[in-house]
């Protein structure tokens, strides 16, 4: 089914709930991580994809979520160290502001896009810039899995049973089980901590899901700005820009379209919904990998089961229960789900890499992407994870792998190369 064409009502329902589940497990832990309200998060991840939807008028089908890529940062702005897994961030609202401000870049980058092209990006942010920086944000964030996974007694066995139960839906899960292992996995694992916490004594803290609400409104929170908070954050728009590229092309390949034309929209449609996500207290979203893959294995493109999601999405947001029931899946299970996802994140860097046939082989290559994804792997080893550049600014791993690798692109291929060319077309005339 082609991206115009339209299903029945009850076919569109169906898709839409399978997209909703597809983009389900990212967009509830990711949030969760950065302490932001996962209810709020989901109603802005709703409302963003209908307003990308709307900026791209219907021609790059696609779901928006919560973005890995302001994780690490977020958290070193905000010094976010909880006490326990979703606890909410006392200074989710300084995040909010640099997310802003994130969106207001990103929009400035896509309003570019739209009416003067991609080739500077394709020259700034080549696939070895772009593959380096994914690599080093999973590695970056690698400790926090391994801490939950060692959180109490119960956690090394429940990240055990998570990591095994969601590998085996992925290489043997039956139909549409094995293109979202990770929910699957996640809530076979849950239900086995259930049964071993009534056998072993230490059952599962139910005490926010009995005392939370069934209907009520997602926490609307507006930001706060602070500069150095934004200086740390904003870094994230060059993970956000490599992503969506990356999403549009694989979005066009997959549906034998040329969407290149709509690259800016997507960029303008994704930085708005960033922008109004964060003004209610919502996390950065992003294009959905996993919804893309589903449209793969589907062959169904059709734009409007998007907006079914969406629907779906804002709806599931109005009942606490069920952010209530997050809470209570212990943080070993999530430690699995998080090397797993972190895991991924790293191996996509390498993905970019092949696919794109970067040659590691040629020094120059392999001297940036080492230096990249060292710094990204080795800055939480630091006090505070952060580099501070002045008493008012400071960069996370991710800011600063994000920003060395363009530095070094620039000095190692642009400039060389375009005094080069200068000096050639010196030598013509």
């Amino acid at each position: 089914m082609d991206i115009e064409e339209r299903p029945s009502w009850g076919y569109a329902l169906v898709l839409g709930l399978q997209h909703l589940l597809a983009m389900f497990g990212a967009t509830v832990l990711i949030p969760s991580l950065m302490g932001f309200d996962v209810s709020t998060t989901l109603f802005f991840s709703g409302v963003g994809t209908l307003l990308f939807y709307g900026l791209v008028g219907g021609r790059v089908p696609a779901y928006l979520g919560a973005s890995a890529a302001f994780l690490s940062c977020v958290n070193t702005a905000t010094a976010y160290k909880p006490a326990f897994f979703g606890q909410l961030n006392p200074n989710v609202r300084i995040a909010q502001g640099g997310i802003f401000v994130v969106g207001i870049v990103y929009a400035v980058v896509g309003a570019i896009v739209h009416f003067v092209g991609s080739a500077f990006l394709q020259v700034l942010m080549p696939p070895l810039v772009s593959g380096s920086v994914v690599m080093a944000i999973g590695l970056n964030l690698a400790g926090i899995g391994v801490s939950n996974a060692n959180a109490n007694v119960d956690a090394p066995w429940q990240t055990c049973v998570a990591i095994l139960v969601i590998g085996a839906f992925a290489a043997f899960g039956p139909g549409f089980s094995k293109q979202i292992p990770i929910l699957f996995g996640l809530v076979l694992a849950y239900v086995i901590a259930v049964i071993a916490g009534s056998r072993n004594g230490r059952p599962l803290d139910y005490t926010f899901l009995n005392e939370a609400a069934w209907i009520a409104a997602p926490k609307f929170t507006a930001p706060v700005f602070d500069g150095s908070a934004t200086a740390t954050i904003l870094p994230a728009v060059i993970v956000l820009l490599a992503e969506n590229m990356g999403h549009v092309a694989t979005i066009g390949s997959i549906t034998n379209r040329d969407l290149n034309g709509y690259l800016g929209r997507a960029f303008l449609g994704d930085a708005l919904a960033t922008m109004i996500s964060s003004v209610g207290g919502g996390a950065g979203v992003t294009t959905y990998a996993e919804n893309i893959g589903t449209m793969a294995v589907t062959r169904v493109y059709s734009s409007l089961i998007f907006i079914f999601a969406a629907v779906f999405a804002i709806i599931l947001s109005f009942i606490p229960k069920f952010t209530a029931l997050i809470n209570t899946i212990p943080p070993g299970i999530w430690g699995g789900v998080e090397i797993i996802l972190f895991g991924l994140i790293s191996i996509t860097g390498a993905r970019i890499w092949a696919q794109n046939k970067v040659d590691l082989g040629e020094p120059k290559n392999l001297f940036i992407a080492a230096v990249v994804v060292i710094l990204g792997a080795g800055m939480p080893s630091l006090p505070g994870g952060v580099v501070k550049l002045s008493s008012t600014f400071q960069l996370d791993g991710i800011g600063l792998s994000a920003i060395v690798a363009l530095v070094l692109n620039l000095a190692v291929f642009v400039i060389p190369d375009a005094i080069k060319s200068l000096v050639e077309k010196r030598k013509q005339s």
